[in-house]
């Protein structure tokens, strides 16, 4: 009988590590950045900080790099940031959300201290608005959080 080790699954408890990085944004620019991303790209690159640029947006693919940046005054209805940092996605796993974005008038992005980020659509409805959430896991998650 052959036997093997499972790989260790990861936590995807979003709210066991505290939020260091959150903000709010109109959909319309969120949709223009996701428009704009390399589709020959693996990876998304998000990177929030203290400082300018506030939040950043990149891909790196066979046809060159995309980076779009955006300033806490001109683009985003709320901002907190605790410390700079730059986490790399899927961008095949990323790009499932556009739907959601579409139909959404504002997104929230809150990024834990693990790097797993959150996708909160507000999409209003009829009767008033709902919330669609994605969670999604870095590239890498460091061992010692």
């Amino acid at each position: 009988m052959a036997t093997f080790e499972p790989e260790p699954t990861t936590d995807l408890d979003f709210a066991s590590s505290p939020v260091t990085q959150q903000l709010i944004i109109r959909s319309e620019w969120l949709r223009d950045a996701f428009n704009e991303l390399d589709p020959t790209s693996e990876t998304v690159g998000i990177s929030m900080s203290p400082s300018r640029p506030y939040f950043r947006i990149s891909t790196t693919g066979d046809t060159g790099s995309t980076e779009m940046t955006y300033s806490k005054d001109e683009h985003l209805d709320s901002f907190f940031c605790s410390e700079e940092h730059e986490n790399w996605y899927k961008l095949a796993q990323i790009q499932r959300c556009k739907h959601a974005l579409s139909l959404s008038d504002k997104t929230k992005i809150r990024v834990n201290q693990r790097g797993f980020v959150s996708f909160q659509f507000m999409i209003p409805t009829d009767a008033d608005v709902s919330f669609v959430n994605f969670l999604f896991a870095p590239q890498s998650v460091p061992d010692e959080l």
